[in-house]
């Protein structure tokens, strides 16, 4: 999993909205390269917009609560793609991607708990590599928030993904021990060390 961004149902609407039309192809502009002759394959999972209706009418939350994620699943190819100048969107027929990111699927609701709700599933096979983005609400606490956090272990697993985005940099990789790295990997921790937790305790 990388590019997990987390938002709040109250104040970040339109940040929701505009995640949800870049899922769904419904924008003008993108953030990556989109080759739109491939759009048409892009495969949805799961569309249950309900689920983020019943989050925005329904369910209390904080103005400080993060209780809606987006998150994109890929796979870490390091300098693959650069170094042999090969797709791996060709590596697998369309089914054989399809089955994979549906075992992901399964394992994002088992590790983000019985209390998370995927709002959408949609396989991307219009840019470099096939990636599954979600989008998940949270209604209620995680019952087991008062589980002792071992923070080593969760330090060790921030790195460790970390380490994998920055190797897919390729040639614009940071190095590691730099000022820069050390500043460039406390920023994706402090961004993604809850969610972490998180999945660690489910």
């Amino acid at each position: 999993m990388n590019n997990i961004k987390k938002y709040n149902s109250i104040s970040d609407k339109t940040s929701i909205g505009n995640v949800i039309n870049e899922a769904f192809r419904e924008t003008e502009h993108y953030k990556n390269n989109v080759n739109h002759n491939l759009t048409e394959l892009n495969k949805v999972l799961v569309r249950q917009m309900d689920i983020l209706k019943q989050q925005y009418e329904d369910t209390e939350v904080s103005k400080n609560a993060k209780d809606i994620i987006s998150i994109v699943s890929n796979i870490q190819t390091g300098d693959f793609e650069g170094k042999y100048n090969a797709d791996l969107t060709y590596f697998m027929k369309i089914e054989e991607w399809e089955k994979y990111y549906r075992e992901n699927l399964k394992f994002l609701q088992q590790k983000l708990g019985e209390n998370a709700k995927c709002v959408y599933a949609v396989i991307h096979y219009d840019e470099s590599t096939p990636h599954l983005h979600t989008m998940w609400t949270f209604s209620e606490k995680n019952k087991q928030e008062n589980i002792e956090v071992n923070y080593k272990k969760i330090n060790n697993a921030l790195k460790t993904a970390f380490c994998r985005k920055n190797a897919k940099l390729g040639n614009e990789a940071l190095k590691a021990g730099t000022a820069e790295y050390k500043e460039a990997f406390q920023k994706f921790s402090d961004e993604n060390k809850q969610l972490t937790i998180e999945i660690g305790r489910a």
